[in-house]
């Protein structure tokens, strides 16, 4: 079962009702452990030679009350008519119109704190603007334009404190050119290295020989710092062996390491990390993975910190 699979199975069980043989299995796996908890106590009791002291029930009981201490979360995963008060929604971009309605069933009062930014969403059932996103959660579209009035309020983040001016806005320009719809940041500070762009050719190997060049030439401005290559997926795995041959011990393919001074990437494995440097590898390509291409290339290019490096594939 995947992620996807959640909403649509917690849709069914609004729709048929909860699966009774699930329930009844559950009790009698109580029951059963119940009936071990107290032969287990008979034991005991017959070891330590306490009897009349306590009974066997007593101590089973005691067995129950501990197993049921469950967490806030673990009695909420195990109870699906579970409501909260107030949900917090991170990286809400990437929800679909059924996971919305899963949230919704949650939280009957509909007060939710939604956080993300929809030119980064990169699931191809992501709506395109909050209005869409948020209309299967309210089941209605914002009254009006003003951010003070209708069923909700539209707060847009424009400092931008992580990436440098000179990256934020060759990324935010890359992003216009490519028809992406965003929200325009200030960064309050600036970077002494401008955005480098470098040529490679076609394949595996021409790509892989300039990358590495990219790489060693960033790990000579600083070899302290965490590095990332975030490369079109079937680019990925010749990357990280070109890398590794040149730079033994220090590379890490996807998320296995994050600690790793150099980390080769996809542009979907990237997302909601940073770095101190990032080499983007492939642009066009990168924009031809899916639908949503130009928001993976968005999101790759402002993970960086201090220093963004763009190679370009091309014939």
């Amino acid at each position: 079962m995947t992620i996807s699979d959640v909403p649509l199975l917690d849709e069914a069980a609004e729709l048929l009702g909860e699966f009774d043989v699930a329930v009844d299995a559950d009790k009698r796996a109580r029951k059963q452990q119940q009936k071990r908890d107290i032969e287990n106590a008979e034991r005991a009791i017959e070891n330590m030679q306490v009897e009349g002291m306590v009974t066997a029930s007593d101590i089973a009981g005691n067995f129950a009350e501990r197993a049921a201490s469950m967490t806030t979360a673990e009695r909420a995963a195990g109870d699906r008519s579970w409501a909260y008060g107030h949900v917090v929604v991170d990286e809400a971009q990437e929800l679909s119109p059924m996971q919305w309605r899963l949230l919704a069933r949650r939280c009957p009062l509909r007060s939710f704190t939604v956080v993300g930014d929809i030119a980064q969403a990169s699931s191809p059932a992501s709506a395109d603007s909050w209005d869409r996103a948020l209309q299967s959660l309210l089941g209605r579209r914002r009254r009006a334009a003003s951010s003070e009035t209708g069923p909700w309020r539209l707060e847009e983040l424009t400092v931008n404190y992580r990436t440098p001016s000179q990256i934020v806005d060759y990324a935010e320009r890359v992003a216009r050119d490519s028809g992406l719809r965003i929200t325009p940041s200030r960064s309050v500070r600036a970077s002494e290295w401008p955005v480098r762009e470098v040529a490679a050719p076609v394949g595996e190997r021409g790509a892989a020989t300039v990358v590495v060049e990219a790489v060693a030439f960033d790990r000579d401005i600083d070899s302290t710092g965490t590095l990332a290559v975030i490369a079109p997926d079937a680019l990925v795995p010749a990357l990280a062996r070109a890398l590794g041959d040149r730079f033994p011990g220090d590379v890490a393919l996807g998320t296995s390491s994050l600690t790793a001074p150099i980390s080769v990437l996809s542009p979907a494995t990237s997302k909601g990390l940073e770095f101190d440097a990032v080499v983007v590898v492939g642009p066009h390509q990168i924009r031809a993975l899916s639908s949503r291409g130009n928001a993976s290339l968005y999101v790759a290019m402002t993970r960086p910190t201090q220093r963004l490096t763009v190679v370009d594939v091309r014939e």
